[in-house]
């Protein structure tokens, strides 16, 4: 089926777009998607890994990044991936200071992990190519152990229940809307 994102990518220069079935990642266990992104790095030897920094890509992208050995850069407010190094910036403190990091990549796989809720868009390739090329989608069903895909027997997924709007924290809602005294029900409408 057609991605909603199709064209975006497209005009970011996306040539190539993977996506990865498989029923064991249909809830998130740790060692399962580990597993699906080493079969896939087997398959093919992607320059960048990026992964938003929930509470979930905080847990796989370090393990992953160890076991593989790759370049790790996470919490990035942006990045660039240019002269064999991950140029990044990144917030620290919980936002009191910044810092821009270097980190070499030694031709290797790179992998960061984006803050979640940033706005912008990536950068636009300099020269827009004059032959352009169709996004390419793959989906591949990667090679998952049937002992991970049992989640070994530690974890058992039971459902998933979304908090109600009342409960949703501040600094993770979509959409904020506020008015000071006086501003009625008329204002906010």
């Amino acid at each position: 089926s057609e991605l909603p994102a199709n064209e975006m990518l497209s005009s970011f220069a996306v040539q190539r777009l993977y996506i990865l079935e498989h029923p064991s990642l249909d809830h998130y266990s740790t060692q399962s998607y580990i597993q699906a992104l080493t079969w896939l790095m087997r398959q093919s030897t992607p320059l960048l890994i990026a992964a938003s920094a929930t509470p979930d890509g905080r847990d796989w992208t370090p393990r992953f990044a160890a076991q593989q050995h790759l370049p790790f850069v996470p919490a990035c407010l942006s990045f660039d991936l240019r002269d064999d190094a991950i140029y990044a910036f990144r917030a620290l403190y919980d936002g009191r200071a910044y810092a821009q990091t270097q980190t070499p990549t030694h031709n290797h796989t790179a992998l960061v992990t984006l803050v979640p809720g940033l706005r912008g868009a990536p950068t636009r390739p300099a020269q827009p190519s004059s032959q352009s090329h169709p996004l390419e989608v793959t989906r591949l069903t990667p090679s998952i152990s049937a002992e991970t895909a049992a989640t070994s027997g530690q974890l058992r997924h039971i459902a998933i229940q979304a908090p109600s709007p009342e409960e949703v924290e501040l600094s993770v809602a979509e959409r904020i809307v506020a008015g000071g005294r006086g501003v009625g029900q008329e204002g906010f409408t």
